[in-house]
């Protein structure tokens, strides 16, 4: 359910602790698709290596938020 995952505290709190990794200079942005069954990760920034690590670790989180329910 992505709405759920989207929703869930342990989402944004992953989020929050990124967006204060990255600092000013990037952003995220985590949006459910509204076309397909996925939620989509953005992050955008000076430092390419610490943007994909931040995606990477919003991506672990959305994933151990799913499968709580498996």
């Amino acid at each position: 359910d992505k709405v759920r995952i989207i929703n869930s505290a342990r989402l944004q709190d992953e989020i929050n602790k990124q967006e204060k990794f990255l600092g000013d200079d990037a952003r995220i942005m985590v949006r459910v698709s509204g076309t397909e069954n996925k939620i989509r990760v953005m992050c955008e920034g000076q430092d390419e290596d610490k943007c994909k690590y931040s995606a990477k670790e919003i991506e672990k989180a959305i994933v151990e938020i799913n499968n709580l329910n498996d």
